[in-house]
């Protein structure tokens, strides 16, 4: 699976000196590929649902939040955009975290990427199977 991310943070021109929270914004895409797994060219990316939302209880003060990037398991299992009834995860394509410093902020796109990374070769893994065991069996 063909993956990018797409990092926003707040332009040098409105940083302050006594700022309490760094926001960063990042915009998951996907790659499209042709029914037999193939990239499709010229490359087209359309979101990619890969970040996982808990959503807040109820009367909860700062809404949703971010959880982790989806693992192959929560891609299956998790629905898109909104949770379930009585399953307070879903996913979604973009994900803004507010951080308590720059060096957080970095962090925090520094993670993003090394998980994204692992989720993209843990999809490819399950294409990339090949046969290790064949058991034929007959009446005994």
């Amino acid at each position: 699976m063909f993956f990018k991310l797409i990092r926003f943070t707040t332009p040098a021109q409105n940083t302050l000196i006594e700022r309490h929270h760094w926001p960063i914004r990042i915009d998951a895409k996907q790659r499209t590929v042709d029914a037999g797994g193939i990239p499709i060219v010229p490359a087209v990316y359309v979101p990619a649902k890969i970040f996982v939302m808990h959503q807040a209880p109820p009367g909860g003060l700062f809404g949703d939040f971010f959880s982790c990037v989806a693992s192959v398991q929560q891609m299956e299992d998790l629905p898109e955009d909104d949770p379930d009834p009585g399953v307070p995860f879903y996913r979604v394509a973009s994900v803004t975290q507010l951080c308590r410093t720059p060096e957080a902020a970095v962090e925090f796109w520094e993670a993003v990427q090394s998980v994204t990374q692992e989720l993209s070769n843990n999809l490819q893994s399950a294409a990339d199977l090949v046969l290790a065991e064949e058991v034929i069996f007959t009446p005994d």
